[in-house]
């Protein structure tokens, strides 16, 4: 086998550490150091990225919280005018029936009572409920 043979061998063992040892002094001079600054760079790209996360974690908190309290203000806001135009439209509606009953419908309510006492004779006891 040639790969064994003495006589060659020792060309064999000189071209390998040749070819092997210039390899090594490429990657030592060229490759390591361009690698090493990249992952340099790349962790601090990392760190800067993480701390506006973390920032923008913060801003996330601080304003969900002042938009919740501003919903919550709001709500209750609304809560009181839903409250208070209900409680006018009862009132308004309360006033304009009594004086609807009071006035154009007065006519209508005794002709009425009276039409159903003359059926069923007790007139005088449905007027006096009025």
């Amino acid at each position: 086998m040639p790969q064994l043979d003495s006589v060659t061998f020792f060309g064999q063992l000189f071209w390998l550490v040749i070819l092997f040892g210039t390899f090594y002094l490429i990657n030592i001079n060229h490759c390591l150091p361009t690698l090493g600054q990249m992952i340099k760079t790349r962790r601090k790209h990392l760190l800067i990225q993480r701390a506006s996360i973390a920032m923008m974690g913060d801003e996330v908190k601080s304003a969900s919280g002042l938009c919740q309290n501003q919903f919550l203000q709001d709500a209750g806001g609304s809560r009181s005018h839903l409250s208070s135009g209900t409680e006018n439209g009862n009132a308004w509606v309360g006033s304009a029936v009594s004086a609807e009953q009071a006035g154009t419908l007065q006519s209508a309510n005794e002709a009425y009572i009276s039409g159903c006492a003359s059926a069923s004779g007790n007139a005088h006891s449905l007027r006096q409920s009025l």
